[in-house]
């Protein structure tokens, strides 16, 4: 992929699907904005028996303690190797153009196709990303003021077996107040049935199905759950963009959840001076302990390097200070400084791979 001005671009760039040299320059106009989408390849989310997702991007945003001891006044940080399965990149849902002069059965199409346009954007908040699920329209209201809309926002594509083994659970709630309305998780099953769940009102709640199959479908090796969304039935509700729902987190695994739980522990919260002369350097170490009586964890991630958890959440003074995917983190200058003297409460939290407070641990530690 070229990033660099266009004029500098080689004019002897060949390509194994143009006939001439300067062909390349002229074959490729769909890829010409988007080089690395346009020849990506998508493939079903999860794997047969485990997906988590709680949006977390690429850059996050922190508080303004974070931003002033340890980001240098930036309100957003980097933080790309923690970026969580997103949702499917949305389409255009509604015709580009319509002309008045079009027949009436047009017109009807193109109404129903621009009335309550559901769509999601993802909204970063301090320490968390959540999705958050909108309806608009994109003109007046039709003949029909008691017709109700049906609309399906695919987020995910899955292949995942239905045969009951499997339970959801999402955190989510429901923001549409407005009169006839419904709103509800769904799951598309390969036997084209559709199973919904209602989403709650109630802040931090979550939606829960302990056996994932079709409701009307019969539950066996040959049907596969393929999609997971929102699901909206409501009359019009106006050209303003509405808030249906947010959704924090999904996950769905083997039932019972709460199996591959026991005692775990987070020990030995020390720090360590590592390397020589110009590499010398202070890093954040620990130890976790697996129970002698440890579930099975049939079915779910697990790491030879960190066991159960999928990351450790590192506070110092209460201050997020990053992430973990080992037992030990490069620690900034500006937290040694701040472990300088009397020192400071750290404070290590082992999170599960299905997004669960799994272990922590508190200590006072000093350079």
């Amino acid at each position: 992929m070229w990033l660099g001005p266009p004029h500098k671009l080689s004019q002897t760039l060949t390509c194994s699907c143009s006939v001439s040299t300067a062909g390349c320059r002229k074959q490729h106009p769909p890829t010409l904005g988007y080089p690395i989408a346009g020849s990506a390849t998508r493939f079903a989310v999860g794997s047969e028996s485990f997906f988590f997702t709680d949006f977390t991007r690429g850059f996050g945003r922190h508080g303004e303690r974070e931003a002033t001891n340890l980001y240098g006044g930036k309100k957003m940080h980097a933080q790309l190797g923690s970026q969580a399965v997103l949702p499917k990149m949305p389409c255009s849902p509604f015709p580009s153009s319509f002309s008045s002069s079009s027949s009436p059965s047009a017109r009807d199409g193109y109404l129903d196709h621009t009335t309550n346009v559901i769509s999601y954007h993802l909204e970063d908040m301090v320490g968390s990303t959540q999705c958050v699920v909108e309806v608009q329209s994109f003109g007046p209201q039709g003949d029909d003021k008691d017709k109700i809309y049906e609309r399906f926002l695919l987020l995910f594509k899955l292949d995942m077996p239905a045969d009951g083994s499997l339970s959801l659970k999402m955190r989510a709630q429901k923001l549409l107040t407005a009169p006839d309305t419904h709103v509800s998780a769904y799951l598309r099953f390969s036997d084209a049935t559709i199973t919904k769940r209602d989403i709650p009102e109630l802040g931090d709640a979550s939606m829960s199905l302990d056996s994932i199959g079709p409701v009307d479908g019969k539950l066996g090796k040959d049907v596969r759950l393929q999609e997971l969304g929102i699901y909206l039935q409501a009359p019009y509700l106006g050209e303003d963009a509405v808030r249906v729902a947010v959704v924090q987190d999904i996950c769905i695994s083997l039932q019972p959840r709460h199996a591959c739980m026991g005692d775990w522990s987070i020990d030995d919260i020390r720090v360590e001076q590592k390397g020589d002369e110009e590499t010398r350097h202070w890093r954040l170490c620990w130890a976790f302990e697996r129970p002698e009586k440890a579930q099975d964890m049939k079915g779910l991630p697990y790491s030879d390097i960190t066991g159960l958890f999928s990351y450790f959440l590192l506070r110092v003074d209460g201050m997020a200070v990053g992430r973990a995917y080992a037992t030990e983190y490069v620690l900034q200058e500006s937290v040694v400084e701040m472990l300088k003297g009397e020192g400071r409460e750290v404070e290590v939290v082992g999170v599960g791979f299905d997004g669960r407070k799994v272990a922590e641990e508190r200590v006072r530690l000093k350079v």
